[in-house]
């Protein structure tokens, strides 16, 4: 099971030959770190016993720093954790840079946000309304009055005091952040309109209500 893993690139995937060994291993390599078979299961997907969609990015940099750690730490983190919402830190895809969120607290709230939806509904749900409404976000603002409240105006604040950190003004991530408050406004829209409505397949296209302009 080991030397099979560690010659996959892809740590998450897991072939059906390998599933009878799974759990052997897992006690192996607790009884090896002296520590408890749910707790390594839940710090490594690798073992994939938990269903939640989980992504590669680094743990806050500032999380880690507090414990003398000064280099980047990869880890798994669920879909939805997009925030550090403890230093205001957008944690970007493995590999690249973090964001300082200080000039747009609203995206650190949006996280928050995100969190309570899930006291209501499943993560692959809170996943799927959250791409499904990011790709329904007005990519312009409505008038000009409206400027100030739109997500460009966040991405080029998020730019410019990135910027001043050394960091360029050409990553994915800044568009990311900046309409994160939108999409989970939306997300939240279109979750609480299937609260009445049976469960239905994670594949399925949500409707994410229109949005009006004033």
């Amino acid at each position: 099971w080991f030397s099979t893993k560690t010659s996959n690139l892809d740590d998450r995937a897991l072939h059906h030959m390998l599933v009878p060994a799974a759990t052997h291993a897992l006690h192996e390599l607790a009884h090896l770190t002296s520590t408890t078979p749910a707790g390594l299961a839940h710090a490594l997907p690798a073992f994939g016993t938990d269903e939640s969609p989980v992504r590669s990015t680094t743990a806050c940099h500032r999380c880690t720093a507090h414990h003398g750690i000064r280099q980047p730490v990869p880890v798994h983190l669920p879909v939805h954790h997009k925030v550090c919402t403890r230093h205001g830190i957008w944690l970007s895809d493995l590999g690249k840079p973090h964001l300082d969120l200080s000039p747009c607290p609203e995206i650190t709230t949006a996280q928050h946000r995100a969190n309570r939806l899930l006291r209501r509904f499943t993560p692959q749900q809170l996943t799927l309304a959250h791409q499904t409404a990011a790709e329904a976000v007005p990519p312009w603002p409505a008038s000009p009055a409206a400027v100030p409240h739109h997500w460009r105006y966040r991405l080029l604040a998020l730019q410019t005091h990135n910027h001043h950190r050394g960091l360029p003004t050409d990553l994915d991530a800044y568009t990311h952040a900046a309409i994160y408050p939108e999409a989970i406004e939306l997300a939240a829209a279109a979750l609480a309109d299937r609260l009445d409505i049976p469960a239905r397949s994670t594949g399925e296209v949500l409707r994410i209500p229109e949005q009006r302009h004033q």
